[in-house]
């Protein structure tokens, strides 16, 4: 008859009482007789082990005890319970490595409490350390928000953030090479899909449909600021080029970044796509002009940017200045200037405020660490005319302005 499994000899160094479990189970697998148990268990104890057990059964041979006397003999010898107050400290002590799976580090504090002696409490306490322990700002932000949190609620919740974290970024590293593939001909052949001789095209937004089921008759373009169409199918000229920011002629690499709106076409299924470019710098000796804002009651010191459309920040600043505030979700791409094609890690809708003027627009944040940069719709909102602004470097109010 083949042996099913294998019982190797006992170390020291594990626990008795699981190796004790896994010999009952080895007899049963392999239907060993009772008269035969004691014979195989002293087989695998190995030299070590079977050593120890003639010390400890004093004028008897291990041959002539029972099966139930030596694992008596070694459980009492090896199974010396733990100090409750060493197993707590151990036990509180517990934080979730990096890169240890939420599931892992659940079973390590089921273990450690198991010497605890915590009782009726051992849920309770398990809770509070997945709280104290899990390692992650964002999760232990989310539990510590949750009224009656429970030990499996918590256990879920961590989980669900676990995986919906890893597909995030699973998905910000995916979708980049598919919109730079799409983009490789042209931005606007990105927009703009081939059509058919003889189709309709919407005057308003380019797709295949009457300008008069166009959902975007009240949109804002972002080229000539008027409403009723997309910036990709404008005809008109840019807002800024009559406000005195500069053109796409002035720009001068390795100075200043530059957020520029790319129209999103209603038919093609893509993101929002502004492009980061690189433009003349408005400053003094090479030093950008700073000006001091107050965005949802935070003071905040970002760089005046006119080739900006939008605002932006790094997460390091957004996680800093704004610990307790949730991002929304955002398809929004960012196109360098050598067409590479970064996600944002979401936005936010802010309340900025500048001397006595105030405006309310979207703040887009990005991975990583980079300046705050004050674009140009926060520009017109609190009343910044960059011309007025040659010789100061740092703004600090309307009236500096």
């Amino acid at each position: 008859m083949p042996v099913v499994g294998k019982l190797e000899p006992f170390d020291a160094e594990t626990n008795w009482s699981e190796y004790r479990e896994r010999v009952e189970q080895y007899f049963i697998a392999n239907d060993v007789k009772d008269e035969k148990r004691r014979a195989v268990l002293l087989t695998c104890f190995g030299p070590a082990t079977y050593s120890l057990l003639r010390n400890l059964l004093a004028h008897v041979k291990p041959s002539e005890a029972s099966l139930e006397t030596i694992f008596e003999v070694l459980g009492e010898h090896f199974s010396l319970k733990p100090s409750e107050v060493v197993a707590s400290f151990k036990f509180n002590s517990r934080m979730r490595h990096e890169g240890e799976t939420a599931a892992d580090f659940f079973a390590c504090l089921n273990k450690l409490a198991d010497d605890c002696g915590f009782g009726a409490f051992r849920n309770r306490m398990l809770r509070d350390r997945i709280v104290g322990g899990i390692n992650d700002e964002m999760i232990q932000r989310r539990l510590l928000e949750i009224p009656d949190l429970t030990l499996d609620l918590a256990k879920k919740t961590v989980v669900a953030m676990e995986a919906a974290k890893k597909d995030s970024q699973m998905l910000s590293t995916s979708i980049q090479p598919n919109l730079a593939s799409a983009n490789a001909v042209s931005r606007d052949a990105a927009v703009k899909p081939k059509r058919k001789t003889g189709t309709i095209s919407c005057s308003r937004c380019g797709g295949e449909h009457y300008a008069t089921q166009c959902r975007h008759a009240s949109t804002t373009c972002h080229k000539c600021r008027a409403k009723g169409h997309l910036a990709r199918v404008c005809k008109g000229k840019t807002a800024d080029a009559t406000a005195g920011c500069p053109t796409t002629s002035t720009r001068i690499p390795k100075l200043v970044h530059t957020l520029d709106e790319a129209g999103q076409s209603q038919d093609v299924s893509l993101p929002e796509v502004y492009e980061m470019w690189e433009m003349t710098s408005s400053a003094v000796d090479g030093q950008p002009f700073r000006v001091e804002v107050t965005v949802n009651g935070t003071p905040l010191l970002m760089e005046l940017d006119t080739g900006a459309s939008v605002s932006v920040v790094s997460e390091e600043t957004f996680r800093r200045e704004f610990p307790s505030r949730q991002l929304d979700p955002s398809r929004v791409m960012l196109e360098s200037y050598s067409g590479e094609l970064s996600p944002v890690q979401g936005s936010l809708t802010a309340t900025v405020r500048l001397g006595n003027r105030d405006c309310q627009d979207i703040l887009y944040v990005v991975p990583g660490t980079c300046p705050s940069l004050l674009g140009r719709g926060w520009m017109k909102g609190l009343g910044i005319e960059l011309s007025k602004a040659k010789d100061v470097n740092v703004v600090t109010s309307v009236a500096n302005l």
